[in-house]
């Protein structure tokens, strides 16, 4: 453990009993945070680092006595692979296009004390050459700070923006619904006519026992997957996600956070929709319908009844995480950026080796982020 500042301090984790022991205070200060985020929890950082990680831990817990006021969950890896020039990156766990906002996680008041520390272990502290910190929220007073520090300690730092979009929900339906197009909800009546008109019995459910969740996500995997290959893309569940997927549902089950739906027709499954539903905030993570109901608009019907329910139940957000496709723009979502920022250690092997293959233009290029799903 190192002395930080004032009272408190640093204690580096790197070790998978180590994450462990922090599951109670970890879960004490996600329940205390100030801005909730799923993506910021013991449960999901636990299942992404069981699925993708590599390399070893290097979770930074801050310490004020006894008490965890802030905990950034990174990990150190080695890019390129296989190769004999490798910079020691420091990342968050999380680092893919799994997860949504990223960020530290601390007691309220505290963010801005907690990265100030954070800095200034890393700044005495050798072992690694790049800190890439993915998916932090643009609109929050962290980018402008972390620029600060970078400055302070004389590091290199760029950055390049992503968007996502966001909605706020209203406080009934009525008054959700009636702020969307009116092309919109002449759809959405019409095409549950036409399918009753058709003879399906239209129902919607979730699974309720264990079984049903696993054979719930196999449907999920089937239909997503086959959706893509009808545009000539492959579909977004390779195997890493699928493993992903199957502990997250077990995890957000015992939290009470899945919310997992299935539209079906007279029994069959035609859509379904997968989600986290955490502290008022509903996080539309993936979903899939069966091309051959396709001019039912199965999947509009099945979102529409989600996004009801999660009003119904009183939440105040709803995240459609990265990528501003039109099906999310038709219900009035608003782009917000991520900012995903570099930060390279002077005088550092990293620093020295991206500078020699900028002098010599042979490019030393290693992927950002985590492994592809």
């Amino acid at each position: 453990m190192m002395p930080a500042a004032g009272a408190l301090q640093i204690k580096k984790v790197c070790t998978s009993e180590g994450f462990e022991d922090l599951r109670r205070q970890w879960q004490r200060l996600a329940a205390l945070e100030e801005q909730p985020n799923v993506f910021s929890t013991w449960e999901w950082n636990l299942c992404w680092w069981q699925v993708y990680g590599e390399g070893s831990l290097y979770v930074l817990a801050v310490q004020r006595g006894n008490e965890m006021v802030g905990i950034a969950p990174f990990y150190l890896v080695r890019r390129p692979r296989n190769t004999p020039v490798a910079l020691r990156v420091l990342r968050f766990v999380g680092s893919n296009d799994d997860s949504g906002i990223l960020d530290i996680l601390t007691l309220p008041g505290m963010r801005e004390m907690v990265w100030r520390i954070i800095f200034s272990f890393l700044a005495s502290n050798e072992d690694w050459d790049v800190l890439e910190l993915s998916n932090l929220d643009a609109g929050m007073a962290t980018r402008q700070m972390v620029a600060e520090e970078a400055r302070s300690q004389r590091w290199k730092e760029s950055s390049y923006q992503a968007p996502t979009l966001r909605l706020e929900l209203s406080q009934t339906w009525k008054e959700f619904l009636g702020g969307t197009s009116s092309r919109l909800r002449r759809q959405l009546t019409q095409f549950e006519r036409k399918l009753k008109e058709k003879g399906h019995e239209i129902s919607y459910t979730q699974p309720q026992t264990a079984v049903e969740l696993s054979e719930c996500l196999e449907r999920l995997f089937e239909l997503h997957t086959r959706r893509w290959e009808t545009k000539g893309e492959g579909g977004g569940f390779l195997e890493k996600r699928k493993v992903l997927y199957q502990l997250l549902s077990t995890a957000a089950t015992e939290a009470g956070w899945l919310d997992l739906w299935e539209l079906r027709l007279s029994g069959r499954t035609v859509a379904i929709e997968y989600g986290l539903h955490y502290r008022g905030c509903r996080y539309a993570m993936q979903s899939g319908f069966a091309t051959e109901f396709g001019n039912y608009s199965v999947g509009r019907l099945l979102e529409a009844f989600v996004i009801r329910t999660s009003i119904e139940r009183g939440d105040r957000l709803y995240d459609f995480l990265f990528g501003v496709q039109p099906f999310k723009l038709r219900w009035g979502a608003e782009p917000r950026c991520a900012v995903n920022i570099r930060i390279v250690r002077p005088w550092s092997f990293g620093s020295l080796a991206l500078r020699t293959a900028h002098l010599l233009g042979i490019g030393l290029r290693y992927q950002t982020g985590g492994d592809s799903a």
